[in-house]
């Protein structure tokens, strides 16, 4: 991890879904931990971030209605995936 990083990651046992997670270290980091569909299935949340966060706005505001569907398909998946369904997002995955 590069010095330049403020806040150096943890372990993987001290993972959260934070959007510096989702969008810096977990791509690479999570790779070769999950399955490929857990995978896939978290690439949808880190895009998602990714739009979000874009401080562009003609940039973000043109990829927000995609953004919206990850974001579905992110929290139904979930109970497929995990094999319970997730009450506690609210609006944003690291709430």
């Amino acid at each position: 991890m590069p010095s330049e990083f403020a806040r150096q990651p943890q372990g993987l046992r001290e993972l959260n879904y934070s959007s510096f997670c989702c969008t810096q270290t977990g791509p690479v980091v999570l790779k070769n931990v999950l399955s490929p569909e857990r995978y896939k299935h978290f690439l949808s949340l880190t895009v998602a971030m990714s739009i979000t966060l874009e401080p562009d706005d003609r940039t973000r505001n043109a990829y927000l209605q995609f953004a919206q569907e990850l974001m579905k398909h992110f929290v139904t998946s979930s109970a497929d995936l995990y094999g319970f369904p997730v009450y506690n997002v609210h609006g944003h995955p690291s709430s």
